[in-house]
């Protein structure tokens, strides 16, 4: 075995993304139109030295073919790859015939993260799955199903939020279709919040259908400088019912033990103060005069909180009409109109902004989770916080789900120091997410290159401990003219390429150096025929293939 060391080229390119999975093909070849994780069979009569290629097409729709380059056929038909082929060969051959058949079907699944036991691809068997279906293709829900919600995410579209209960008891019908996917997370238990002149106020677990009565059991019963006669219940909507409750433990059967459903605050009111709740720095009872305002009150409140939505602040009248009001231009101009009279005002409530403020990690990542971000979080930025990627993980391919259901493909090989840089590169450093995007770091795939006189080239999927011998004879073995004494591996060492001669027929003969000997991710092995010496066919390999790029920084 000889190695020596030449200069380094990019010498081809020929990514996959695969996800999980793989489907029988088509019945109709001849209508279906080709896509990511397609692969093609492409036989050529009339250019000698490229007899055959099998390639996959990448995420970008795009194939790279030796001796042509980069050939987009995402959303071409079989026939029409044959005419791209054919135009493309003629180029560089007077005459050729070119055949593509479709070998394998893409991979057809859907993608279930989150609070399942397995998360990641469910395969289809059809058009589409059933939501049920999907979940427990990917072992079942964890948690509780009224404690779970989820979101679905489908190329082209915004994020759509999903009733897991009704689609899980079928009472409605949500079906996943290929490349879909569904995020299910756990979501905060109902609570109430008891405020006001109550005896313990407080945030307390709302039990499923419990009435009022339950609710003042816990400790909502009115103080003595509380109104009993006026408590306030507020729904989810904002909407406020007035209710006596000052018999309601002597008498369960009074209409004021109305149900809690969809209630979140209950507030007894003091007999001549107002009280001011939610996200105020001191929420407490304040007393109001006839010229007091909005400003006065909020301001003796402490002001608001970072989490205040400021611009929805809840004022319910004595009489339990509610007005929203606009606190932040109240604060900010008291001579403004949203500065408004409190004096018959019972309550304010200042409720938490709950639009969402997080982006998604998933996937290959140390620790998946939902990231907090306010306004814009770069991409680097949400990695690191979810432990960065995984040993496992394609650096090449992070896959970016929108908010508005556009897609991205970031390459973020920098981020693991596989390039000479002590901080993000620009283009990753500038890719910014924003509140609803998903990040998903899919698995890395190994690859090597087989090129010259070998049965079928093309780039091969190969596993951990496989030799160059299992790889060639995967391939369909080595040609009839094969110099199988000069087979020659190219390997990427630092910034030059090592080329190994190999004599794979004295390892056909038994040689258990030869036959042991490992290929590893990027390697491009070629094999050239009889006729011509060992150093001549690796030039010709070499700058035959200089305008075709094969990335070999893993």
């Amino acid at each position: 075995m000889k190695t020596s060391l030449i200069p380094w080229r990019p010498l081809v390119a020929l990514t996959l993304l695969v996800l999980a999975g793989r489907t029988a093909l088509p019945a109709d070849t001849a209508a279906y139109v080709i896509g990511p994780g397609d692969a093609l069979d492409v036989r050529i009569a009339g250019a000698p030295d490229l007899p055959s290629v099998a390639v996959t097409v990448r995420p970008d729709g795009a194939v790279s073919v030796p001796y042509i380059g980069e050939l987009q056929v995402g959303g071409k038909t079989v026939a029409e790859v044959v005419e791209l082929l054919t135009e493309a060969l003629l180029k560089r051959y007077r005459h050729v015939n070119v055949t593509v058949n479709l070998t394998q079907f893409r991979a057809r699944n859907v993608f279930v993260l989150g609070q399942v036991r397995s998360p990641g691809a469910a395969p289809l068997e059809g058009e589409a799955v059933n939501l049920t279906q999907a979940i427990l293709k990917t072992g079942g829900l964890v948690g509780e199903l009224d404690m779970l919600e989820a979101k679905l995410y489908r190329q082209g579209q915004p994020p759509v939020v999903v009733d897991l209960e009704k689609a899980m008891t079928g009472a409605s019908d949500v079906t996943l279709a290929a490349g879909d996917t569904l995020l299910i997370e756990a979501r905060k238990p109902d609570e109430i919040t008891l405020l006001g002149e109550v005896q313990k106020p407080g945030v307390y677990p709302l039990p499923r259908e419990a009435r009022l009565d339950a609710i003042l059991a816990l400790g909502g019963t009115p103080t003595e400088a509380g109104d009993g006669r006026r408590a306030i219940l507020v729904r989810d909507d904002g909407q406020t019912t007035i209710v006596d409750v000052t018999h309601l433990l002597t008498n369960p059967d009074s209409p004021a033990n109305v149900p809690l459903t969809g209630i979140r605050l209950f507030v007894i009111p003091p007999k001549a103060e107002i009280v001011v709740g939610g996200e105020v720095k001191t929420p407490g009872t304040y007393p109001a005069g006839s010229q007091t305002k909005l400003f006065d009150i909020l301001t003796a409140a402490g002001g608001l909180t970072e989490k205040a939505d400021r611009q929805k602040v809840s004022v319910i009248n004595r009489d339990g009409a509610l007005v929203q009001v606009d606190a932040e231009q109240a604060l900010a101009h008291p001579e403004s109109e949203a500065n408004i009279p409190v004096a018959d005002v019972s309550l304010i409530m200042v409720g938490e902004d709950t639009r969402r403020y997080e982006v998604g990690v998933f996937g290959e990542v140390a620790n998946p989770q939902n990231v907090p971000v306010k306004e814009t979080l770069p991409l680097a930025a949400a990695l690191t916080q979810a432990g960065g990627l995984s040993e496992k993980a394609d650096a090449r391919k992070v896959q970016i789900l929108r908010g508005d259901g556009t897609q991205e493909i970031v390459d973020v090989t920098v981020l693991l120091g596989r390039r000479d840089a002590t901080s993000p590169a620009p283009e990753v450093a500038n890719v910014l997410l924003r509140p609803g995007d998903l990040v998903i770091a899919s698995r890395r795939y190994a690859e090597v290159l087989l090129l010259g006189a070998v049965a079928k080239q093309g780039a091969l999927d190969f596993e951990e401990g496989d030799t160059v011998i299992k790889v060639i004879g995967r391939s369909g073995g080595f040609g009839e003219k094969a110099a199988k004494r000069h087979t020659a591996i190219l390997r990427r060492d630092g910034d030059k390429v090592q080329v190994i001669v190999a004599d794979m027929k004295a390892a056909l003969a038994g040689s258990e150096v030869l036959l042991q000997y490992p290929v590893q991710d990027g390697d491009i092995i070629y094999v050239p025929d009889r006729p011509q010496s060992p150093w001549r066919n690796i030039v010709d390999v070499l700058w035959a293939t200089r305008e075709i790029r094969w990335l070999v920084t893993r």
